[in-house]
């Protein structure tokens, strides 16, 4: 017997985490500029997370860099996290990552009691 194929997470599971992020995000982000997102995968893992762009700069080779602080859910590690780093279009860099609070994965606990 195979295992069932992962689904995407349901919006209702992830209500209340995304409440808890949010709450951290108006504490930490300009609420004007913070954009929520969420991104789920065919695997059914998902990314849930809220972010403001801080400045946009040129690097010393010309190219556009961001500095951004994002509040985001770590569902492997079950936290949420607070993200500050710089984007390129070579990728990130400067990333600092600061735990804020234990929360454990909504999906995990909606697949335990079905």
């Amino acid at each position: 017997m195979t295992d069932p194929e992962p689904e995407l997470p349901r919006l209702a599971e992830l209500d209340q985490l995304a409440e808890r992020l949010l709450e951290h995000a108006a504490a930490e982000l300009e609420p004007a500029r913070t954009t929520l997102e969420l991104t789920g995968y065919a695997d059914g893992d998902y990314e849930l997370r809220a972010f403001e762009t801080v400045s946009l700069r040129s690097g010393p080779d010309g190219e556009d860099v961001w500095e951004r602080i994002e509040i985001r859910y770590n569902p492997r590690l079950e936290w949420i996290q607070r993200c500050h780093y710089c984007e390129s279009d070579r990728g990130r860099f400067d990333e600092t990552v600061t735990d804020l609070e234990a929360y454990p994965d909504p999906t995990s606990i909606a697949n335990l009691d079905e």
